[in-house]
């Protein structure tokens, strides 16, 4: 069915794509500003005299990605902010004219001019509805005529605070079942921050992928994001953290990411990728990992993820003035570690997180969390989880156990040694093995000889 979907493009766009390298994946273009018309014939002259590429139109093959998934969930009614020259508008055009004929309609916006966009003149210009306006600016109901979107494309500024407002404004009106599309998730980390923090809805599924484009060794492929939509999103429910450090602005690396992450909240790292690393690694560069991009951590932890038993263990230490656990929280604590012992992790996080707002300085809860935390790879979350624990109760076996064995995992080799040496022997040890048990006594020692030897 591509062959049709490319026989619907108009010759400008077939004239680009002709134009692509396959190496770098950018395009023997002029600048937007002196693009002028050009058709099939001028392929050869064009690649000729504009031997510096062009990086401003998508990559051909997420171009052939935008097809593919319009005509699949045969979306007709489509959103994109970002025309630009008008590539991925055309293709995105092409596509539901391919399912829908004259039905099809496609609502981009740009508050910036490109002469001669390409679907200028073509089949296509009969589907678009293209506006010289800010995205910020327009009624989603007036843009879909009070329909919901079946696809969102949004491309326009790559900053967290931009793309977070668009978000806001136009998710809630994309249907059930509808796709949003993200561009240079991977590239820009205030967009990789952004889709961390939309993998905290359950009402989306999200999937991300590197893309074709490799201009620069030095620098991150684009990469793409998709999500579905899968349960309603109520107008005015969303709501990006605002005034984030440095994030209004199209930035390549976060410039003080400890900060970000305290303000985005300990949800942004919940998954083994290398966003986890933000507070360990020091300033970010741009050829650093994309924060989208699996980790792995360098050293292995074995991390005992102990089923507590109807009647739960006296804890070790409790803050002054001392008082059992209420009854409440005990069971809650039992049910969390329950549900991660059967392999759902979220479920186990809320439970612990319901416990601790009956109890804000609880150790136990806290340290629960950071366990957890620790043995799903979310290493930020378990070294600030543990240190709240240990601001606490100072000597808590195994909030310092967490603490050096996450320390450990995400190479911060000295913090972790001081954290370890505390609970390896003596009334530490003897502490810890009393409440975690032997798997995670044993532990200590063989984590502390490999990372003495890395400080060496």
């Amino acid at each position: 069915m591509f062959e049709l979907v490319h026989a619907r493009l108009p010759e400008t766009v077939r004239a680009c794509r002709l134009l692509y390298d396959t190496a770098t994946g950018g395009y023997h273009l002029p600048s937007r500003e002196e693009q002028p018309v050009f058709g099939l014939a001028d392929v050869d002259r064009m690649r000729a005299a504009h031997t510096k590429l062009q990086y401003d139109c998508i990559e051909a093959p997420v171009a052939d990605l935008l097809c593919s998934l319009v005509v699949n969930t045969r979306s007709r009614l489509i959103l994109e902010t970002g025309t630009s020259r008008g590539f991925s508008t055309a293709h995105l055009a092409a596509a539901a004219r391919s399912v829908h004929g004259d039905e099809a309609r496609v609502v981009s916006l740009d508050k910036n001019e490109v002469p001669n966009r390409f679907f200028v003149g073509g089949e296509v210009q009969a589907s678009i509805d293209a506006r010289l306006v800010d995205s910020l600016s327009q009624d989603p109901r007036e843009l879909s005529q009070g329909a919901e979107f079946d696809f969102l494309f949004l491309d326009s500024m790559h900053s967290y605070d931009h793309l977070g407002q668009e978000i806001e404004r136009f998710l809630p009106h994309l249907k059930l079942g509808g796709l949003m599309v993200l561009h240079d998730t991977f590239f820009y980390d205030g967009l990789g921050l952004v889709t961390l923090t939309l993998m905290q809805l359950p009402g989306l599924e999200v999937l991300s992928f590197p893309t074709h484009r490799r201009h620069n060794a030095k620098l991150r492929s684009p990469g793409v994001t998709l999500f579905r939509k899968v349960a309603p999103i109520a107008v005015g429910s969303l709501r990006f953290p605002r005034e984030m450090p440095g994030l209004a602005t199209e930035l390549v690396a976060v410039k003080d990411p400890e900060a970000v992450l305290a303000r985005a909240g300990m949800g942004v790292a919940r998954a083994p990728y290398a966003a986890q690393r933000l507070p360990l690694d020091g300033p970010r560069v741009a050829g650093a990992p994309a924060l989208l991009d699996p980790w792995q951590p360098p050293v292995a932890v074995v991390v005992p993820l102990v089923v507590a038993s109807p009647a739960p263990p006296t804890p070790l230490v409790q803050m002054a003035p001392a008082a059992p656990a209420a009854p409440a929280v005990a069971e809650l604590r039992r049910r969390a570690f329950d549900a991660a012992a059967n392999g759902d992790m979220n479920r186990g996080v809320d439970l612990l997180e319901q416990a601790l707002r009956g109890g804000a300085g609880d150790v136990d809860v806290l340290c629960d969390l950071a366990t957890l935390a620790l043995s799903a790879n979310e290493l930020v979350s378990a070294v600030k989880l543990a240190r709240r624990a240990l601001d606490y109760a100072p000597d808590h076996a195994p909030s310092l156990y967490a603490l050096g064995m996450a320390l450990a995992q995400g190479g911060a080799v000295a913090p972790a040694i001081r954290a370890l040496r505390s609970v390896a022997s003596g009334p530490g040890a003897a502490a810890l093995r009393a409440e975690l048990g032997g798997v995670a006594a044993d532990n200590v020692a063989p984590m502390l000889r490999r990372l003495e030897a890395r400080a060496a």
